[in-house]
C-alpha cells in the first residue's frame, strides 16, 4: 500500500518540482525568437553582398525599371532573377536561373545623346541602360 510522504519529504519533492519549473521557464526565456524564414529578395541581397561587382545599371523596358548588376565571377542580379552572363562576338548573353527559355544575347550598347545607351537583344527586346558602371 501507498504512504503518504511525510512533511520533510513533500517539502523537499516540492522544492525539486520549483527548481526544475524555474529550469524549464529560463531555458523557454533564453531561446532566441524564431526567425521569419528568409525571402528570395533576402536571400539575393546576402549573395550579392559577397561578389565583387563589375557593373550596376537601372534597365528598361516597356516603361519598367529594374537594376541590373553584373559580378566579376560571371553572375548577374536582375530585379529577383539571377543567372550567369558571358560575352562573346560583341554581344552579352545571359541565362537565368531556373528558365527554360535559354539564353538571351544581346548586342553592343549605343551611346545616347542624354547619356544612357541602348541594347537590342537577338530577339529584337530594346532596353536603354542608365547610371555609370561601377
Amino acid at each position: 500500500m501507498l504512504s503518504r510522504p511525510t512533511v520533510k519529504e513533500g517539502t523537499t519533492i516540492l522544492k525539486k518540482l520549483i527548481a526544475f519549473s524555474a529550469v524549464i521557464a529560463l531555458a523557454g526565456c533564453s531561446q532566441d525568437a524564431a526567425e521569419a524564414p528568409a525571402t528570395e529578395e533576402a536571400i539575393v541581397a546576402d549573395t550579392a553582398a559577397e561578389k565583387a561587382v563589375e557593373s550596376t545599371y537601372d534597365v528598361t523596358e516597356d516603361g519598367e525599371t529594374t537594376t541590373m548588376t553584373r559580378y566579376e565571377d560571371g553572375t548577374f542580379a536582375y530585379g529577383d532573377a539571377t543567372g550567369t552572363y558571358r560575352a562573346e562576338d560583341e554581344m552579352t548573353c545571359y541565362t537565368v536561373d531556373g528558365d527554360d527559355g535559354g539564353e538571351t544575347c544581346w548586342g553592343a550598347r549605343v551611346e545616347n545623346e542624354d547619356g544612357t545607351m541602348t541594347s537590342t537583344s537577338t530577339d529584337g527586346r530594346v532596353v536603354t541602360l542608365s547610371g555609370a558602371p561601377t
